[in-house]
């Protein structure tokens, strides 16, 4: 879970880079591990990969818990759309069998 949570926000403040870079902005949290996320020790390699991106942006981490943090349950929340199941044949193959 807390990778997860870093993973979203490096590709967060990755995507809005150009916005970001140069001005200081707030991230909100419902995750009260990552609210100290400077300060931790570093366990992994890949804890370290997404560190590593937020070098040079100006920003703060504030936690917000989950009840009054609405938008991100919701947002955590959205149903995965249905699989659909679907079945390829050669058309070369179905030709020559409706043909037999």
């Amino acid at each position: 879970m807390y990778v997860r949570e870093l993973h979203a926000i490096t590709t967060a403040v990755h995507k809005w880079h150009h916005f970001l870079l140069g001005h200081t902005f707030v991230i909100m949290i419902d995750h009260r591990s990552l609210k100290e996320l400077m300060s931790q020790v570093i366990q992994t390699p890949e804890q370290q990969r997404y560190l590593a991106k937020l070098l040079g942006y100006d920003y703060t981490i504030q936690y917000k818990p989950g009840l009054t943090n609405m938008v991100a349950d919701v947002l955590s929340r959205v149903p995965a759309p249905p699989s659909l199941m679907l079945l390829s044949v050669p058309h070369n193959l179905f030709m020559e069998q409706l043909q037999q």
